[in-house]
This record gives structure tokens, sequence and C-alpha cells, in this order.
């Protein structure tokens, strides 16, 4: 966990990038990670920056909400479970479809939690 945290600060101080969602949502997973393996390590505080960061470039994805909800929940925070999940309902964001990638054989996959067997020879699509 740690290391990640050098690298996204390495990545900003000695590089001059400038983070996107998808290095927030890097770190606010990591963070969320470490938690639940390590307990709180001092990381709430910049999950909550990295959150905030989010939802100024996403603010209509409910998955960042409720990334920030899971690192809560983990902390057993659970004011601000709360807080998160209302914050998330009065947002009136919408949570994107379920994915997750999948390599057989050396090719990419990729499945949704919405898709009906049907629709495409199961539940898989080929990414590459």
């Amino acid at each position: 966990m740690q290391q990640g945290k050098n690298i996204f600060e390495l990545m900003m101080q000695d590089q001059k990038v400038h983070p996107n969602v998808q290095h927030y949502a890097c770190i606010v997973d990591l963070l969320g990670a470490g938690m639940v393996l390590a307990g709180n390590m001092g990381t709430l505080e910049l999950a909550e920056v990295a959150a905030k960061n989010i939802f100024e470039i996403e603010p209509d994805n409910a998955g960042n909400h409720a990334l920030l909800s899971n690192i809560y929940a983990a902390d057993r925070k659970w004011d601000k479970v709360a807080g998160s999940r209302k914050l998330l309902k009065d947002s009136g964001a919408k949570k994107e479809m379920g994915k997750s990638w999948i390599d057989i054989i050396h090719s990419l996959h990729i499945c949704c939690t919405r898709w009906k067997p049907s629709e495409n020879n199961g539940d898989l699509r080929k990414v590459r």
C-alpha cells in the first residue's frame, strides 16, 4: 500500500502528472484494500481527499460514492457510511454496470452484470 502511495506522490511531484479519475480511483481502491487488510493506518484522510477530487471530476458516477462508502465501512465508520450513502442518494448519480475482466488463454474478455446469456453466447465478450 505504501509503495502505491509513494508512486502516486512521485507521479505528481517529480513527473508533474496531473491525476485523472483513474488515478484517484486506483488510490481509493488501494486505500480501501489496505484498510481491510491492515486496519486504519492514517489513510482515511487521503481517501477522503481522493474521493473529493473524484467527485469533482465525475459527479454523476455512483461507483465513486460506493467506493468511499466501502472504505468507511472497512474502517467501521458507520456514521460516515450513512452520510456517504445519503450524499449518493441526494446527488442523483447512477451506478454504472458492474464489469469483470477475465484472461482466458491470453484472450481478454469482459463480463457484465446486466447481460443476459442469450445476448452473447453466455456472459462474456471478447475484448482483445
